[in-house]
């Protein structure tokens, strides 16, 4: 017996769960996956309420790594010498569940802004996605595998996703006053630049 494909796109009201900027956003993030091969995309509830302890994204900061990179020490090393408040998320200790995947795309925009491009990982992923008959599930599947395929650190708040350290960029999850701090020593230092060439 003949067994037929299950559709994998569950259609839903976005305008039962979103605002439309929110909406607007999401149409965005879809847009780029389609660019990025995939012919098709599944939603559900939890990509807009995240498989994350959302109490601890809306309070506090969230550093995901992988214990063996680089960047990712640097991230964690960095809210430990400013005494920031900070929850880290090994995935190697702790894995991605499908639903934290498909919020991480949801936050970013698009799977694209969350992938590596380098590693083995990740273009064994370009080759699922190349695949007509890839489902979602199938890509989620293989990123809690393989997470190497994602770029670390992912770090994140209720307001701003970054991925990838960037020793700037990575102040603007401190609180304000430690903001102002570095604000100040910046300040300091371009003063006793231009001191110098005078």
């Amino acid at each position: 017996m003949k067994m037929e494909k299950q559709p994998f796109v569950k259609l839903i009201r976005l305008d039962e769960y979103l605002t439309k900027e929110e909406i607007d956003s999401v149409s965005m993030c879809f847009l780029v996956n389609w660019m990025f091969s995939i012919k098709q995309i599944s939603i559900n509830n939890q990509l807009f309420s995240g498989g994350f302890n959302m109490k601890q994204v809306n309070e506090s900061t969230l550093v995901i790594t992988i214990s063996s990179q680089k960047a990712s020490r640097q991230a964690v090393q960095f809210f430990k010498e400013n005494k920031a408040d900070y929850i880290e998320k090994n995935v190697i200790k702790e894995p991605l569940s499908e639903a934290d995947i498909q919020y991480l795309f949801y936050r970013a925009g698009g799977m694209d802004k969350v992938l590596a491009t380098k590693s083995k990982s990740s273009k064994e992923l370009q080759n699922l996605l190349e695949n007509e008959d890839v489902k979602m599930s199938d890509v989620y599947q293989f990123i809690q595998k393989n997470p190497k395929a994602l770029k670390f650190p992912i770090i994140l708040d209720k307001e701003r996703l970054m991925v990838g350290y960037n020793e700037l960029n990575i102040r603007a999850f401190l609180p304000r006053d430690l903001k102002m701090k570095y604000f100040y020593r910046t300040l300091e230092q371009e003063k006793r630049k231009i001191a110098v060439n005078l």
